[in-house]
């Protein structure tokens, strides 16, 4: 089965998803007392930022009747995404860091991003060509924030240690 998707809302909804990120890092930056935590987490942040931007300009240079032919349902894995993400709380001015410990948002943010890379990429390959260098190096930077945190949650417990994904 195929899915005939428009490219416009597609875009629109990846925006939308790096501002959670964006949020999200932002959040977390500002509840941990561990620098290099901290440090990593607001350069996150700063990527989704430009994430966000790119995502925003392929909606607005984007035909309104373009579709990409999936092979998926990739707005419900999208908006399936989102609300994961506004399910945290994070996304809301008023939540209460102290809910969730680090350790808690780590996992997420990992379990976050490695779905988001899924997700990319089969964007990517149904985009063709106009696209696909952006999307794969937004894609790699994606990975790169797994491996971040994959690495960071393994130096905080040795005895969890799990193999790195990555591409």
């Amino acid at each position: 089965m195929s899915y005939s998707i428009p490219i416009r809302k597609i875009a629109l909804l990846a925006a939308k998803a790096e501002d959670g990120g964006i949020a999200y890092y932002r959040k977390i930056a500002g509840r941990v007392k561990d620098d290099q935590i901290k440090e990593f987490c607001l350069f996150f942040a700063e990527q989704e930022q430009e994430h966000k931007e790119f995502f925003e300009k392929i909606a607005a240079e984007t035909n309104p009747e373009a579709k990409g032919l999936f092979t998926v349902d990739v707005i419900s894995l999208m908006n399936q995404g989102i609300k994961r993400l506004a399910e945290t709380g994070f996304q809301s001015p008023s939540f209460d860091v102290s809910k969730m410990d680090v350790d808690q948002a780590l996992e997420l943010a990992l379990h976050l991003e490695q779905e988001t890379i899924a997700i990319y990429e089969k964007i990517r390959q149904a985009m063709g060509h106009n696209y696909n260098v952006a999307l794969y190096k937004i894609i790699h930077e994606e990975d790169k924030h797994a491996q971040t945190i994959e690495n960071v949650i393994n130096k905080r417990h040795p005895e969890r240690k799990r193999p790195l994904s990555g591409s």
